[in-house]
């Protein structure tokens, strides 16, 4: 044998015959490579590819009858979707909520119980969204129809969402009636949900209605979030009235509550009237800054001067400085000049202070000059630091 091969001695090697396999081997390696493509010389232009691409393989897979019966089903279900929706036909995913809705609200009558039905037996996405649109449109023209023909849907979660439709669409042309079909239904989420919706759609134009339905409500905090809601919608027509219905409520915190949602949405247009009344109000004095600092934010949106004077009347605690602090703020994105020279007239303590780190770190946000300007006037050597540190290196 040639001598290219190890030899076999004291410190081992290759036998003869593994190193004739392995040479065997990369001959037949190499004559292969050849075959898929030599390289390329200037006479037989570009190089084949050093590896063929193999056409993709058929994966033959047996159809055994169960499966062959859920694709007939599967089959029969988009049969029966393609005749039941045939008249909606909307690619772009973009338009199609409004698409939907445009072809909903053409559909004959007569044809809704059966797109119901349809939707019904259809789990995808499609149906869920048109039976919520089928639904309204019944209860817009027929509500008591539609309210006895869903207590036979057998699924819990679409009957539930049903429910909140009748209960808009009824609310909107006769919220009493749409009151006592909510007191025939079985306790449960299907019966809450619509006495919210009643409840929040009744407020615009029958308050008596809505008190009803948040009254009926289980205790807890949608019950609380319908009063408050309802309570705002009074003080916007009759705020007096309102805060007198607030002071007659019995627990503490939730007549508290009331009356600050009462006052604040009352200062929106009467800030003046809003603070005389607050200033007369009996409510929880440990609720009290809230109410005082939603009032001042209300009444600064459209008179901020005037909110001024009355914040620095207040005494120290009840939220003052919160409330001063929110109100440079606000008045900040008004008129820029008077809330720095009203800061800056502030006699000196914990509501100047707190006013001016309120600016500083609204001017931050887009003139870090302005806002290292202002900083100088804080009081409190480590916040004064910290927030110039804060300001010249921060990126």
């Amino acid at each position: 044998m040639s001598s290219w091969f190890p030899r076999q001695g004291r410190g081992g090697g290759i036998p003869t015959a593994t190193a004739a396999l392995i040479i065997l081997g990369l001959a037949g390696y190499t004559a292969s490579w050849w075959k898929g493509g030599a390289p390329a010389s200037p006479a037989s232009g570009p190089a084949a590819p050093l590896h063929a691409e193999r056409a993709p393989q058929a994966v033959w897979k047996p159809i055994t009858p169960h499966d062959e019966g859920a694709s007939a089903a599967k089959a029969r279900s988009a049969a029966r979707r393609k005749r039941a929706f045939g008249g909606y036909n909307e690619p772009d995913p973009f338009w199609h909520g409004e698409a939907l809705e445009r072809w909903v609200a053409q559909l004959p009558l007569d044809r809704i119980c059966a797109l119901l039905d349809e939707a019904n037996g259809n789990p995808d996405a499609l149906s869920a969204e048109l039976r919520l649109l089928l639904t309204r449109r019944w209860a817009e023209t027929d509500p008591a129809a539609a309210a006895a023909s869903i207590t036979q849907w057998p699924e819990a979660a679409p009957r539930i969402e049903a429910c909140r439709q009748i209960a808009i669409a009824w609310s909107r042309s006769d919220p009493s009636a749409a009151l006592g079909w909510t007191r025939s239904l079985p306790p449960g989420e299907g019966r809450t949900a619509a006495q919210l919706r009643v409840g929040y759609e009744s407020a615009r134009s029958d308050l008596a209605v809505a008190f009803q339905a948040a009254n009926e409500l289980p205790s807890g905090e949608d019950q609380r979030e319908l009063l408050q809601y309802c309570a705002r919608q009074w003080a916007a027509l009759h705020p007096l009235d309102a805060l007198e219905w607030a002071d007659s409520v019995t627990d503490p915190a939730l007549r508290a509550s009331l009356a600050d949602k009462i006052l604040a949405e009352w200062a929106q247009y009467d800030g003046a009237g809003a603070a005389e009344a607050l200033a007369m109000e009996p409510g929880v004095e440990a609720l009290r800054p809230r109410g005082i600092v939603a009032l001042i934010q209300r009444w600064a949106q459209n008179d901020p001067a005037d909110a001024a004077d009355w914040a620095g009347l207040l005494p120290e605690g009840l939220g003052r400085d919160e409330a001063i602090g929110n109100l440079a703020t606000q008045w900040l994105q008004s008129d820029p000049a008077a809330a720095t020279d009203w800061v800056q007239s502030l006699p000196a303590g914990s509501s100047r202070e707190a006013a001016t780190l309120a600016l500083t770190l609204a001017l931050s946000v887009e003139d870090r000059g302005a806002a290292l300007f202002m900083s100088d006037f804080i009081e409190s050597e480590t916040a004064r630091t910290s927030l110039q540190y804060q300001l010249l290196f921060r990126p």
